[in-house]
């Protein structure tokens, strides 16, 4: 028997709003629904083209583009024909916008999510201009500074630059490395070993430039995640007359240019104060007039890419779970590191997945004394977690740790 579900059902189960399936119904990017007694009914097969939908949305493709492929397909068309024909008129297209630039300049925001910045839309009008038919693209896990900044510098995912979170174990040493600080021994270029895009970008013959706050150019994460970029240094984010005239100037910098800069006092300001208070939106209408006068700064045929490294989520102390308080729920775990977005709980001595299933049940009692909280806003912390952080709890042995988090990151092994 075929099941029928109602709009509200398809709604739930796809994740999208009843509003949306109507427009979409509007469109013809959805067959119309069949009616019982004034109601829509529909199949299952809607999830599938539903979800199909937010996939290729997510890649970069426009409704007009998705109802050609249906279309087509309709027509007897061979669909991966179809998807691999869009495709590549999509890369063409991308091509051609980065060929007709002289420059590139990225701003990354950090701290600046998808969800934040449509939530503060009115607090951010140049910014809000820009989302048009703009898609969320998903960042890594976790959705940390240090592993976005690894992944935008080389282009790969966290499995293979190994940079896995905010502290994570060293398999070789053991010792647990805090890769914003990086006050270790280690040496980054030794620790991530693979290119980043600014050093192939350079042996291209691209003028790149990396303008940033003067202490960051000697971090390890700078040399670890976005090395072969020249560095121009200011001294205080306050002077953003002078950050603008910099990034300008680093823009006119030969032929072709590439500029990376970094914007740092949103994400700050969210963990001290809350993504949701009034502070933090102060930051948001500074760095969104910022933005602007950027991009009226810079030449016509500058590229100006706005992105974020993670989102934020704030998480009400009563809803925190502190470690150290908790030493039941730490039994059997050697050490602990990751961050509040993602806890990373390393066993030595007893079987990993013992402690996990230790920690859930644990976790699942503690749960109940949090009504109405769902499991992605219960968060595994210590003493030193900020504000505006959502957890998720991962418990790995010391052979799986680097299996897991670090995929083939195997050379340092």
């Amino acid at each position: 028997m075929i099941e029928l579900l109602t709009i509200s059902q398809v709604a739930q189960r796809a994740g999208v709003r009843t509003s949306t399936i109507r427009y979409y119904e509007q469109i013809d990017l959805l067959p119309t629904a069949r009616r019982s007694n004034g109601r829509r009914q529909y199949d299952a097969s809607i999830l599938e083209r539903l979800a199909f939908i937010q996939v290729t949305q997510n890649l970069g493709f426009t409704l007009a583009e998705i109802q050609r492929l249906f279309h087509h397909q309709e027509a007897a068309a061979s669909l991966p024909e179809l998807w691999q024909s869009l495709a590549r008129q999509k890369l063409a297209d991308v091509n051609r916008l980065i060929q007709h630039a002289r420059s590139v300049q990225q701003l990354l925001i950090d701290g600046l999510g998808w969800n934040l910045l449509r939530r503060a839309v009115r607090e951010a009008p140049y910014l809000g201009s820009l989302l048009g038919d703009a898609q969320p693209i998903t960042s890594g896990v976790p959705s940390t500074t240090v592993t976005s900044l690894a992944s935008l510098g080389t282009g790969l995912p966290p499995g293979q630059h190994g940079m896995v979170g905010y502290t994570s174990r060293v398999p070789s040493t053991g010792e647990i490395l805090n890769a914003l600080t990086w006050e270790s021994d280690l040496v980054a270029r030794a620790y991530q070993t693979k290119p980043t895009f600014f050093e192939r970008a350079v042996e291209a013959g691209v003028a790149v430039s990396s303008v940033a706050l003067e202490r960051f150019q000697v971090t390890g994460l700078t040399e670890a995640a976005l090395r072969g970029a020249d560095f121009v240094p200011f001294q205080s984010e306050a002077a953003e007359d002078l950050r603008i005239e910099l990034t300008v100037e680093a823009a006119a910098r030969g032929d072709r240019s590439v500029v990376y800069a970094y914007e740092r006092e949103l994400d700050h300001c969210g963990h001290v104060h809350g993504c949701g208070s009034e502070t933090w939106l102060e930051q948001l209408r500074r760095i969104d007039a910022m933005c602007e006068r950027l991009r009226d700064a810079l030449p016509d045929d500058v590229r100006l890419i706005v992105t974020g490294d993670h989102g934020m989520v704030d998480v009400a102390a009563e809803h925190q779970i502190v470690a150290e308080d908790e030493p039941v729920l730490m039994a059997g775990v050697s050490a602990l590191a990751g961050e509040g977005r993602f806890r990373q709980l390393y066993v030595d001595e007893d079987r990993p997945w013992t402690s996990a299933r230790g920690d859930g049940e644990r976790l699942a009692d503690r749960r109940r004394d949090f009504a109405g909280m769902s499991d992605e806003k219960i968060v595994l912390g210590d003493r030193q977690r900020d504000a505006g952080d959502v957890g998720l709890l991962k418990c790995v042995g010391p052979d799986q740790a680097a299996a897991h988090l670090a995929g083939d990151a195997d050379d340092r092994r």
